[in-house]
């Protein structure tokens, strides 16, 4: 290799100065065979090329990465910008049209309106009509097409009071027994005088409450008596019966027919009731023993040869609970036509049962006794 300043030829081949003239060798003096001479030079040369290939390499990069972000984020808000667009669109275009079925429906409702007022139908600030049977609480109450609540009078098979309120365990005015249901029956009418066989009281301040069982005098109007005919079947008590309070149960054939003068009651003359038998043994007309059930518009009772006539009353319900103050009008007979009061009364033949002869007429409206009248002594009625 020669100094490339004195052309002095230099031995040494990584020399880097020239002996001659201590001139410095560069590395394009011996670049012609690197990998004898200045590899060290070359080295460091190739890492800071490479590191400046590097550098720029990652200038590049981040460049790169920054444009990538940059459009990313302007992609994002492009995309986000036409979403919203389309959604707000989309709002408005609903918002219209919401808005235009909210007019149509308010409108259609205003015509409804219209057509519901200038209707039959009661406005809001009229009641509507009740009509019907209605209850309140325990009660019930019938109200006519009007909406008027009926009083004292017949619905259906149904009798309302002078409160309006439908009656039970209570005597209609025109003399029907209605039970537990209300409901009134031919079997439960009392068609002649009303009686009463009381088993048991009990008193409650100034009220008495009497359990017994109700009874009828008759068990037919007139015009069915009039109809009867010998050999028609009638119902009566049974041959076993006892007392004066019957369950009617057997049915038979009348036999007989007669008719007597009664005086009619609360005048002066006299009047042909008509009176049909039953005869179970032996007849009158044969002049031996002989036992037989009578009935006319104005009594039942039975008779027999050895016996004056006994008054029967036909039970209409049992257990029945009637109401009478202390002092009711009481119309008592005892033996020897001793009076005594109701109390007495009750206390004498309550302990008897309704069968005995402690049987007492009696006034009824509705379930409250307003009068009372012993029946002791009235055997033939």
């Amino acid at each position: 290799m020669d100094c490339p300043k004195c052309k002095c030829h230099i031995e040494q081949e990584d020399a880097r100065f020239c002996g001659n003239c201590g001139t410095l060798l560069r590395r394009d003096t011996y670049s012609e065979e690197p990998q004898k001479s200045g590899q060290g030079e070359v080295h460091l040369a190739g890492q800071s090329q490479k590191r400046k290939t590097q550098k720029k390499q990652s200038s590049q990069a981040v460049i790169l990465l920054a444009g990538g972000v940059a459009a990313a984020l302007a992609a994002a808000a492009i995309i986000f910008f036409v979403i919203y667009f389309l959604n707000q669109k989309g709002a408005d275009s609903n918002g219209e049209s919401a808005a235009e079925e909210t007019e149509v429906l308010h409108d259609s409702g205003d015509q409804s309106a219209g057509k519901e007022t200038s209707s039959s139908a009661p406005s809001e600030t009229e009641a509507p009509i009740v009509s019907g049977w209605q209850q309140e609480g325990e009660k019930w109450y019938y109200y006519d097409e009007q909406g008027t609540m009926l009083t004292d009078t017949w619905v259906e098979n149904y009798y309302v009071g002078a409160d309006g309120v439908m009656m039970t365990n209570a005597l209609t005015p025109d003399g029907y027994w209605l039970g537990e249901d209300g409901l009134a029956g031919e079997d439960r009418r009392i068609y002649g005088n009303c009686l009463f066989a009381p088993v048991s009281y009990a008193i409650e301040g100034d009220k008495v409450l009497i359990t017994g069982t109700l009874c009828d005098s008759l068990c037919a109007p007139r015009e069915v008596i009039n109809s009867l005919q010998v050999g028609d079947l009638i119902i009566r008590p049974s041959d076993g019966f006892s007392g004066r309070v019957c369950a009617f149960d057997t049915e038979s054939a009348i036999t007989d027919i007669t008719y007597y003068d009664y005086l009619e009651e609360g005048t002066n003359s006299t009047s042909q009731i008509k009176t049909v038998f039953v005869y179970t043994e032996g007849s009158i007309d044969r002049g031996g023993p002989y036992s037989c059930y009578a009935m006319s518009e104005r009594e039942m009772y039975w008779d027999c040869d050895d016996s004056m006539p006994q008054p029967l009353y036909r039970i209409i319900q049992r257990n029945v609970v009637l109401i009478a103050d202390k002092n009711v009008s009481f119309e008592g007979v005892g033996y020897e036509s001793t009076p005594f009061s109701m109390m007495e009364f009750l206390d004498r033949y309550t302990q008897r049962g309704e069968n005995d002869y402690g049987v007492m007429e009696i006034g009824l409206t509705g379930n409250r006794i307003d009068w009372i009248k012993d029946t002791f002594m009235n055997y033939a009625g």
